[in-house]
């Protein structure tokens, strides 16, 4: 094996081994503001972009959060309040890790449904009814759900008192490290294996000539 292709294994090794231990960094999308979502259904924080959608009905942007304007329970205009079925879908650019949400306005006799992937459906969990809970509920993912898009539906109430509930935010991950034990050379690190083995190899070159 020649020493320029040694240079650029070693190089190529070390990046991915950086990618692999980059750190997590959480990024909070925060639905309690006024109307946080743009004419696109889209938000931007830390960078990160964030598309929502909904069925069967259309969103609705309020102080609790994100809901959905349709025909059943877990929705905003509670007629008839025993349907149920309506969802938010919240779709990303690249694979991230759903760590959290929070539910506003929700009653013990309600649930939901999270599910997740990568293109199609991978996974989901049910939680219904949920019993004793306090406004707002906070569900922490674990272990964390990890895809490019996360639907939270609504599912559970069959009674006349049941109330909605709002998505108030998420909380994602948007790296997923791969926990790698070694520590990672800095890029000025990088920098300086990068030019001491190019400057052995033109050594090398000369030394043959």
């Amino acid at each position: 094996m020649s020493v320029a292709t040694v240079v650029r294994s070693t190089l190529l090794a070390t990046i991915l081994v950086a990618s692999a231990a980059a750190q997590a960094v959480p990024v909070t999308f925060n639905f309690r503001t006024s109307n946080p979502l743009d004419n696109d259904g889209k938000m931007t924080v830390g960078g990160v972009l964030l598309d929502v959608d909904s069925a069967p009905g259309s969103i609705v942007e309020n102080s609790g959060g994100l809901g959905v304007q349709g025909q059943g329970q877990g929705h905003v205009n509670n007629s008839p309040p025993d349907a149920d079925g309506e969802w938010l879908l919240f779709k990303f650019t690249a694979p991230v890790a759903l760590t959290s949400f929070v539910l506003t306005s929700i009653d013990a006799v309600d649930g939901f449904e999270l599910s997740w992937g990568l293109g199609s459906l991978t996974n989901s969990l049910t939680v219904s009814p949920l019993g004793s809970v306090s406004n707002p509920f906070n569900f922490d993912v674990n272990p964390d759900a990890i895809g490019s898009w996360f639907r939270i539906k609504a599912v559970g109430g069959t009674n006349s008192n049941d109330s909605d509930f709002y998505v108030g935010s998420i909380t994602i991950d948007t790296v997923v490290p791969t926990a790698p034990t070694n520590n990672v050379p800095e890029p000025a690190s990088l920098a300086l294996l990068a030019a001491g083995l190019l400057g052995y190899a033109a050594r090398r070159r000369n030394r043959a000539q």
